[in-house]
């Protein structure tokens, strides 16, 4: 074979191939990458989306968001999966290179609007800049253009007979993965308040000199803990700041009538603590007021506290505390940072000894486990949700079912040749 000319270079076959080897790893491994943080943190992606639709004052149902986030996420990953192994090598090539030109004018548009403040590419996990969003983009189109050219070159780590099966294998493992994240919580945490961190940053301090960021009209502007703004009076809560301009991760909680700030009241110095938080009390269903009611009385009994945490004002809390005839505190904070604490609707966050022990939405709490702790005196710790565990356990199925079909196409592909060479020799 002679060398191959590209860009008035001469590479060789071999070079060529290791390239085109090397570009499947880049783009496809940033496609898994952008894919897998999506599909863990289902809720995370909703949110992102309903961001750009709100400042494009688009209305689009919950479902149909979520939707769209699920076949974007899975696409993603499984499109990137099968370039990084060879599969169906011009047809994902050519999706990739759709998908981009949609995205590249797109990250254009964020990076000269700055109508949100990251594109949500990789979710929590790792956040860039929109400039380095779009050069991402222009760079993996790219080397996109150069694997529409040459992927052929190159083979596939699977025969075209049973590439069908990598596709289906990795649409179960998004779906699995998604919907774990979406009805019970991501089962890998990026976020401020990952399982096993201080709800309250050590760092912190009841004395700290703290400050208050609110805006109103696009105007934003500082106040101190004794000077904080009414409801009536437009503005609405941003961030809890230092005077050094440092945030703080831990969440900032305040009393409804009067506006204080109660967090060290109510969350600092527990030993046993329950959270109830409603980042959206409009789409709160009081159907599960029962397992909630149920379960803070059980922890009542027990000597913990329960309180539950609202994205809402006086009127709203007084609203929930009527409607699910609550007997804990109910008390107002800020819907972005309690969507970071737990993910869902509803949810629950158990702490101890002032650290994060389980997250779990209300809904996948079932009657069976309410009534163990509540009559049959189970621990609380028996709701835990061990997040991490099952994301190992699924990816190891995943790489097991790759690496099985694969040694199973070697040994077929051997099998028949073995056979028609013992036929050939009888014959002879």
């Amino acid at each position: 074979m002679g060398s191959v000319k590209h860009n008035g270079l001469h590479m060789g076959p071999r070079s060529l191939v290791a390239l085109v080897w090397v570009f499947r790893i880049i783009v496809g491994g940033v496609f898994i990458l952008s894919g897998v943080t999506k599909l863990v943190d289902l809720w995370g992606t909703v949110f992102k989306i309903e961001d750009y639709m709100e400042v494009w004052a688009v209305e689009v149902p919950r479902t149909v968001v979520m939707m769209g986030a699920l076949l974007l996420s899975a696409f993603e990953f499984t499109a990137g999966l099968l370039l990084l192994t060879g599969c169906y090598r011009r047809v994902v090539t050519w999706l990739l290179l759709a998908c981009m030109i949609f995205m590249l004018p797109l990250t254009a548009y964020i990076w000269a609007v700055d109508p949100v403040s990251d594109c949500g590419c990789f979710g929590d996990f790792l956040v860039l800049s929109n400039a380095a969003t779009f050069w991402k983009n222009v760079i993996i189109v790219i080397l996109i253009v150069f694997l529409i050219r040459h992927n052929r070159k190159a083979s596939s780590l699977f025969k075209a007979p049973i590439q069908w099966m990598i596709v289906t294998v990795s649409m179960f493992y998004c779906l699995t993965v998604s919907l774990i994240g979406y009805n019970i919580q991501p089962m890998l945490d990026f976020r401020p308040y990952p399982v096993g961190a201080p709800l309250i940053s050590e760092s912190a301090d009841e004395n700290t000199d703290v400050q208050f960021l609110y805006t109103r009209d696009g105007e934003e502007q500082l106040f101190t803990a004794d000077s904080l703004p009414d409801e009536d009076e437009g503005w609405t809560f941003v961030d809890r700041v230092s005077t050094e301009g440092e945030g703080y991760e831990q969440l900032a909680i305040f009393d409804p009538a009067t506006g204080d700030d109660v967090t060290y009241d109510y969350i600092a110095d527990v030993d046993s603590l329950l959270l109830l938080v409603i980042p959206e009390p409009a789409r709160a269903d009081l159907s599960y007021t029962y397992s909630i009611n149920e379960l803070a009385d059980a922890v009542t009994r027990r000597g913990g506290n329960v309180v539950a945490l609202l994205a809402t004002g006086e009127k709203g809390i007084g609203r929930w505390q009527d409607h699910s005839m609550a007997s804990y505190p109910c008390l107002s904070a800020d819907d972005t940072q309690l969507k970071q604490l737990s993910r869902g609707v509803m949810s629950m966050v158990w702490v101890t000894n002032d650290t994060i022990r389980w997250k779990r939405t209300v809904a996948s709490i079932s009657l069976d486990e309410v009534e163990s702790v509540s009559r049959d005196n189970a621990p609380l710790s028996s709701l835990g949700f061990d997040g991490q565990k099952y994301m190992r356990h699924i990816t190891a199925m995943l790489l097991i079912i790759l690496v099985a079909v694969f040694i199973l196409q070697t040994a077929a592909i051997k099998i028949p040749h073995i056979g028609h060479h013992k036929r050939s020799k009888d014959v002879a």
